[in-house]
C-alpha cells in the first residue's frame, strides 16, 4: 500500500455487522485505491461474532471498535451513560436553542466523546459520517482540519413521534443535523423522498444512494413453488409494531396452509405472546423463528422462501419515507414481496411496473386475497418472483452506476484518488 493513497475514515455509531451500508462504502473505496479506516461502536453481544467474521473477511480494513456495551465494565460504560443523561437533563432545562453545541452532541449520542476521540486518534484526509454518527461530524472535522461528508440514511428528525419526549428528541436531532450538514462537502441520503425532505428542511440538495446490495454470485434457481406458501420476514429485532400480528391475521383470513418464518432477536415474553396469537388466530399457519444471521448471508437466507414481507407500519414520518433493506434483499434472492402501503413503498412498487402487490397493513381481507390467489395459481407466483429478480439484476443492486458509482463520484470530486491498491 502506497503512503500517497488518500486516507478516508468512515465513522458509525453502529456495529460493523449491523451497518452494511457503511461496509459497502468502505469496500468500494478500497477497490478504488483509498486507504480506509472505520470507527465503530460495539453495542450488543449478539452481533459481536458477526463483527469478527467480517473483520476477517475484510482483512485490509483498519477497524477501531469502541466497546459501549454494559458488559464492557464500569470504566467504559458508565462515564458515557452519565455524560449522556446529564447532558439531556441540562438541555431540557435550558431548551435546545440555548444549549451549547457540545451539550447537544452529548445529549444525542451516548458514545459521542469516545467516538470523537477515537476518530481523531489517527490522521486522515477525509471523514465520512454515517450510521447515526453525524452529531460529532463538524467538531471532529474542525479539530482535524479535514473535509467531511455526512450520510443521512434515514429522516432522523422524523423518527421520534409526538410525545413530549419524542418532540424533545426531534428538536434536538434537527438542531444537530443543521450543524452537521452546514459545512459538509456532500450529504448522501437513503432515498429520493428523504433527500426531498431534507432539501426542504435544510436547504441542501443531497444525493440519494439506496440501501441496495451487491448482486449475488449465483442467480436464483427458479422452480414452481410447492407445498404451503412460505412467507419470510427478517430484522435485527423481532418485536411489536412491526406488522407481524397483521400478517398473521391475513394468513388466518386466507384459510390456507401457510408458513411464516421470522429471523432476528426476540424477547422471551414477546415470543410467547406471538406464538400464542398464532395458535389462536391462524391455526393453519406454522410459525418458525430463526436465529439472527450475518448481514453478508441475508440474500442466501431468503432463498428457501416464496414471499418476502416488507411491512413498514408508517408509525412516524421516517418510517413512511424509508425503503427498508428487506425489499432490496428479497429481490436479489429471487422472491417476490408483499409491500405495506407507505409513501416510499408505493413509489418503489410503482417504479417496478406496479406488478408487485401492495396492501394497507390493516386490510386483512386484501392480504388474504393475495395469498389465496398465489396459492391457487403457483405459475403467477413464479412469474412474480422472476420479475423481481429481473428488476434487481437490471437496476436495484449496489454495482449499478446510480448507486455505487454515484457515491464514488462524490468522493472523487472532493478527494481525488492518486493511486490504487496493488
Amino acid at each position: 500500500m502506497n503512503d500517497s493513497e488518500p486516507r478516508v475514515t468512515i465513522v458509525s455509531a453502529g456495529q460493523l455487522s449491523t451497518c452494511p451500508r457503511m461496509v459497502k462504502v468502505a469496500d468500494a473505496l478500497h477497490a478504488e485505491g483509498y486507504r480506509v479506516r472505520m470507527v465503530m461502536n460495539r453495542r450488543t453481544d449478539w452481533a459481536s461474532q458477526s463483527d469478527r467474521l467480517l473483520e476477517k473477511e475484510l482483512s485490509w480494513l483498519d477497524v477501531a471498535t469502541i466497546d459501549t456495551r454494559r458488559s464492557a465494565g464500569a470504566g467504559t460504560f458508565w462515564p458515557g451513560a452519565a455524560r449522556y443523561h446529564i447532558a439531556r437533563r441540562i438541555t431540557r432545562m435550558l431548551g435546545v436553542a440555548r444549549a451549547s453545541t457540545s451539550l447537544r452532541r452529548r445529549a444525542l449520542l451516548r458514545s459521542s466523546e469516545t467516538l470523537l476521540e477515537t476518530t481523531m486518534s489517527k490522521p486522515t484526509d477525509f471523514i465520512y459520517f454515517g450510521g447515526g454518527s453525524y452529531p460529532i461530524a463538524r467538531e471532529a472535522a474542525r479539530r482535524m482540519s479535514v473535509p467531511y461528508g455526512v450520510d443521512f440514511e434515514d429522516f432522523h428528525r422524523g423518527e421520534h413521534g409526538t410525545t413530549a419526549e419524542g418532540r424533545f428528541q426531534s428538536e434536538l436531532t434537527a438542531s444537530v443535523e443543521v450543524e452537521a450538514a452546514r459545512d459538509a462537502r456532500f450529504v448522501s441520503m437513503g432515498s429520493p423522498l428523504i433527500s426531498a425532505c431534507y432539501e426542504e428542511c435544510l436547504g441542501i440538495k443531497g444525493v440519494a444512494v439506496h440501501n441496495v446490495f451487491p448482486l449475488p454470485s449465483e442467480a436464483p434457481a427458479f422452480e414452481l413453488p410447492q407445498g404451503p406458501l412460505k412467507l419470510y420476514w427478517f430484522s435485527q429485532t423481532i418485536g411489536p409494531g412491526r406488522g407481524l400480528e397483521q400478517a398473521m391475521r391475513g394468513c388466518s383470513a386466507a384459510d390456507i396452509e401457510t408458513e411464516l418464518h421470522l429471523r432476528g432477536r426476540i424477547d422471551g415474553s414477546y415470543r410467547e405472546g406471538l406464538e400464542s396469537l398464532a395458535r389462536q388466530v391462524a391455526p393453519k399457519m406454522k410459525l418458525t423463528i430463526h436465529e439472527p444471521g450475518p448481514s453478508a448471508g441475508m440474500i442466501d437466507a431468503c432463498r428457501p422462501f416464496d414471499i418476502g414481507l416488507s411491512l413498514e407500519t408508517g408509525v412516524n414520518s421516517n418510517n413512511r419515507l424509508v425503503m427498508s433493506n428487506k425489499a432490496f434483499t428479497y429481490m436479489l434472492a429471487g422472491i417476490t414481496t408483499i409491500y405495506s402501503d407507505t409513501i416510499a413503498q408505493r413509489a418503489f412498487r410503482d417504479a417496478l411496473g406496479g406488478r408487485q402487490p401492495i396492501v394497507a397493513l390493516d386490510d386483512t381481507a386484501a392480504f388474504a386475497t393475495i395469498l389465496k390467489t398465489w396459492d391457487a395459481d403457483r405459475a403467477s407466483l413464479l412469474v412474480s418472483q422472476q420479475d423481481a429478480w429481473q428488476w434487481a439484476k437490471r437496476r436495484w443492486h449496489w454495482e449499478h452506476d446510480d448507486e455505487r458509482g454515484r457515491l464514488l463520484e462524490l468522493f472523487d470530486e472532493h478527494l481525488p484518488k492518486v493511486a490504487r491498491c496493488a
